[in-house]
């Protein structure tokens, strides 16, 4: 508990006392059951940390109108409890929500589709109608990739036509020849099994899934790749958007990468051979998981942009079922597309569900590279490597215009989360704040805990 102290963030929220408007905490309540979990604690100045404390005679009056007030106000009722905690001699109510699985939560007095919250960056927002309906599908446990296409079905043609493409995949992508010797043609009844297709009154329904594995998905589907001039997106040196079925867009995506990395000798033993800056099966694996867990739901495209100093691959959509970033470098993580998944791991595009982080990192570790950076950015989720530009590999990117990017992208950021992003501490990002506030070109509008960040340009500066 002692961690929790006046550490306002991504699943914290201080309150210094118990507002009169119960729905300051409530849709945090609610936001919290729609993600990962948080905690309230009230009796603590938010942004100071300074100990308030709640007045010794009203307490437990007060841990009851908060009670009342979520179980009231909040539907469905998210899982929670309330403790009391003593801090120097002063009380405090703290309000823990579990991570929900009977999403969405939202404000009854508002309504599901206006009365949705969710967490962003330390933040509560109001989820929009996307968002609603990925919670909703959460809630389900119903993947998009497994919802029927309405009005279509599928010639049996059609579904060998697939068959033969992800069994040529499988064989092609097999890693010895004893493995593509084990490999079994797939069949209608394993496109069934894996959720591409329903059986349906005497028919083949295509699921969405089988859609975007044949071309015919949504036109966010798309992967959009670019190589930029320095480490902003100021100037494209090249750019290109690949469409059409899933696998080949990760084919065509890669090979765009490699075309625009450095290739040098690497020596061994007696041998010796081209090598690239990056561990090319890493960028490969990066590339798929980010199709495989992208939201459908959520508007935008995959994004593979290459810099002079790392390779960034954002998709579409928050982390999912309360999952983390620690857990994703633990090798925990949970599917929001399994049909596509299945596909994907019989293709061998794709290894064992959740194995991709971890052998990403110990790729870029092998290669002499600094550990990825994980991060959500808004309604995204982003993965960098880093190119090995310098010794150890790290970038000659100041914080400064880390910072000035990161604002610009989502301007609600909180300290804390630029400091676990950055790897600095919150104090030496107040520094950074405070400097770059000095020279004119961050400003902060609103109030403190509820406005925002405003990056303003000046002449020379090469973000954008």
């Amino acid at each position: 508990m002692q961690a929790d102290m006046g550490n306002e963030g991504g699943e914290i929220e201080c309150r210094k006392e118990v507002p009169s408007d119960s729905r300051q905490y409530t849709k945090t309540a609610a936001a919290f059951a729609n993600g990962a979990g948080g905690v309230i604690i009230f009796g603590i100045e938010p942004g100071t940390g300074t100990v308030a404390g709640l007045d010794p005679g009203t307490v437990l009056k007060s841990a009851d109108a908060i009670a009342n007030a979520i179980c009231d106000s909040v539907e469905p009722v998210p899982d929670f409890t309330i403790q009391f905690k003593e801090r120097s001699g002063k009380q405090l109510v703290v309000l823990r929500v579990s991570a929900g699985s009977r999403r969405p939560y939202f404000l009854k007095s508002e309504g599901k589709e206006d009365g949705t919250y969710f967490r962003v960056a330390g933040t509560t927002r109001h989820a929009d109608a996307p968002i609603v309906k990925e919670l909703e599908l959460q809630g389900s446990r119903i993947g998009f990739d497994s919802l029927p296409v309405p009005g279509a079905a599928v010639a049996r043609a059609q579904a060998e036509a697939l068959c033969r493409t992800m069994y040529r995949y499988a064989v092609d992508h097999a890693g010895s020849e004893e493995e593509r010797k084990l490999i079994r043609a797939a069949g209608e009844k394993n496109l069934v099994s894996w959720g591409l297709l329903i059986r349906r009154a005497g028919k083949l329904i295509p699921t969405n899934g089988f859609s975007l594995l044949t071309g015919d998905g949504p036109g966010d589907s798309a992967i959009q790749c670019a190589v930029f001039k320095g480490r902003t997106r100021s100037l494209f040196l090249d750019k290109r958007e690949y469409s059409g079925p899933l696998q080949e867009q990760i084919d065509e995506a890669y090979a765009f990468v490699l075309r625009n990395l450095r290739v040098g000798m690497s020596i061994r033993g007696t041998t010796s051979g081209e090598r690239y800056e990056m561990p090319p099966e890493g960028v490969r694996e990066l590339i798929s998981n980010a199709v495989v867990h992208r939201s459908f739901v959520v508007p935008g495209k995959v994004q593979v942009f290459l810099y002079d100093d790392r390779l960034e691959v954002t998709s579409p959509g928050m982390l999912i079922g309360g999952a983390t970033i620690e857990d994703l470098k633990r090798g925990c993580s949970t599917l929001r597309n399994k049909a596509i998944a299945n596909a994907f791991q019989y293709m061998r595009i794709i290894e064992a569900f959740g194995s991709g982080i971890p052998r990403l990192f110990e790729e870029c570790r092998r290669y002499g590279l600094r550990d990825p950076q994980l991060s959500e950015i808004g309604q995204n989720f982003r993965v960098e490597i880093f190119r090995k530009g310098e010794p150890g590999g790290m970038s000659r990117e100041t914080p400064e215009s880390r910072i000035l990017s990161m604002f610009r992208e989502d301007p609600l950021l909180t300290r804390k989360k630029l400091a676990a992003t950055l790897g600095l501490t919150e104090a030496k990002v107040g520094y950074w704040i405070r400097k770059l506030r000095a020279d004119g070109v961050l400003l902060h509008e609103g109030a403190r805990a509820s406005g925002k960040w405003v990056v303003k340009p000046r002449s020379g500066d090469g973000d954008s």
